[in-house]
């Protein structure tokens, strides 16, 4: 076997249909994996965006939890987010990288056809050389060998009647054979040029241009691909520290300092109360009779102001709430003590208010107030306690006043309802304001408007960080301020 010289000239002069189908098979190659990076950048992008958005959820913000497990996690939060940043970073990269290879594609197409259609030139040209010396010889052996038998022929019939003929015969088979002759030199001439440049002159140029053709690719693939691991080797590191980070803060976490505050910030250091007492009947009237409060889903035996307790239509009686700045997390020690009829001062009108409902809610006791997002709700009593007794189709019920939206108010009765009163945002020149979606929601309830990246929407009211507006379909809700862009 000869010793490889390492050039397509030199190595593979015979085999042009052989580096042409290469250089085929690394064009597509390359358009192939230009297709990979630009899949792995959209999910890329996509998981950095989801990621973004789950940190940004206010449903995920912990705002009620306490300490050192409420610091904790905020720092995992904002390192996932640091995360998801590694991941954009890495999708641009990738996105960039893409877009250069689409440009080497198209700019080296042109080139590499050139080279190609150039070798095909001359492959055919030789080819047809080829055949046509093939022709000429043929005919040019023919010929002589006609003349040969003529020549014979004549010679057998020297001296003859049939000598003037015959030799006439033969000298026009001479002169066929000699205009043969002269073609096939000819044709013999032509293969020898062809056969120069397909051997030694512009095939082997051809067949250079597309060795560095092909090694031009196999570098620009060793740097597209080195930029791309390059990129990506930053984001373990990245995960590697936003992960100590978050260790460091969890091991931070001091249950008995954050025990310690809670009860400190919420105790009120009241005594409790003694064991109930069996009190003797008494026909007067009843004094310092005793109401229930409800805080938090817990009831205490609070005293009882001049507020009388009501009774329903379904013949429960309702809870009267105190004005009172106190508030009890504990049950109370003895059994609550049902109220005794009020007395006989003249009864306080109590304020009312129409309130709509933020959110859905649901009774867990036949005390409480069912209603779903956006009905209005009559308040009858308020408590600092954050229960609210109010009145919905009829039933009334307790209900948290932190799933209303009080803005609205009004007293005594006879109160008309109305759209609850939000902040309005500065209007465009066309009376509204346009914004542009960043990121994906999905609506949580009736009231709310699923909406997605790239919409255009008009924001019509803002009410502490959620916008109320519509789409381009005319579909109208409530959604997060911090998902979209005002234009």
């Amino acid at each position: 076997m000869s010793t490889i010289k390492g050039t397509f000239s030199d190595d593979l002069w015979d085999k042009f249909d052989v580096v042409c189908k290469r250089i085929s098979i690394g064009k597509n190659f390359t358009g192939a994996s230009r297709q990979f990076l630009k899949k792995r950048a959209e999910i890329e992008r996509e998981y950095a965006r989801n990621l973004i958005r789950l940190c940004k959820d206010k449903t995920f913000d912990g705002e009620n939890e306490m300490g050192s497990i409420k610091a904790c996690w905020n720092s995992m939060r904002e390192e996932t987010e640091s995360i998801a940043q590694r991941h954009e970073t890495l999708a641009a990269e990738l996105i960039s990288i893409q877009d250069i290879m689409s440009t080497y594609l198209v700019e080296a197409k042109k080139t590499r056809k050139a080279l190609i259609a150039n070798g095909d030139k001359i492959t055919k040209e030789l080819r047809a050389s080829e055949a046509k010396e093939a022709a000429a010889h043929q005919n040019y052996e023919k010929l002589r060998k006609r003349q040969d038998e003529l020549e014979e022929e004549t010679n057998k019939v020297n001296g003859t009647t049939k000598e003037a003929k015959a030799r006439k015969a033969q000298e026009q088979a001479t002169k066929k054979s000699e205009t043969g002759d002269v073609e096939y030199k000819e044709a013999v001439a032509s293969l020898v040029a062809s056969q120069r440049k397909f051997y030694h002159d512009e095939m082997p140029r051809v067949l250079d241009d597309l060795q560095r053709f092909e090694e031009d690719r196999a570098d620009k693939m060793k740097e597209w691909f080195l930029r791309v691991v390059s990129t990506q080797e930053a984001i373990p590191p990245a995960v590697a520290t936003s992960s100590q980070n978050m260790r460091s803060i969890t091991e931070a976490i001091d249950r008995p300092s954050d025990i310690t505050n809670f009860i400190r910030e919420n105790t009120t250091g009241t005594p409790k109360p003694e064991e109930a007492k069996y009190v003797p009947y008494n026909e007067g009237p009843a004094t310092g009779a005793a109401t229930v409060r409800r805080d938090n889903s817990r009831m205490t035996i609070a005293p009882m102001t001049s507020s009388p307790v009501t009774t329903s239509s379904n013949g429960r009686a309702s809870l009267a709430f105190t004005s009172t700045s106190q508030s009890s997390f504990g049950s109370p020690s003895g059994p609550i003590v049902q109220p005794s009829a009020p007395a006989a001062s003249p009864a306080v009108k109590q304020e009312k208010q129409l309130v709509r409902a933020l959110y859905n809610y649901d009774a867990t006791e036949d005390t409480e107030l069912s209603f779903k997002a956006n009905d209005m709700i009559t308040v009858l009593q308020k408590d600092d306690s954050g229960w609210w007794q109010g009145e919905l189709n009829g039933a009334v019920g307790m209900f948290p006043m932190n799933f209303v939206d009080g803005s609205n108010g009004g007293s005594g009765g006879g109160i008309t309802p109305s759209a609850p009163a939000v902040a309005k945002t500065a209007p465009s020149e066309g009376g509204s304001q346009q914004c542009k979606v960043l990121y994906n929601y999905n609506a949580d309830s009736d009231s709310e408007l699923t909406i997605k990246e790239g919409d255009l929407l008009t924001i019509e009211s803002e009410d502490e960080g959620w916008f109320f507006g519509f789409n381009s379909r005319g579909e109208s809700g409530r959604f997060p301020s911090n998902y979209v862009q005002t234009m």
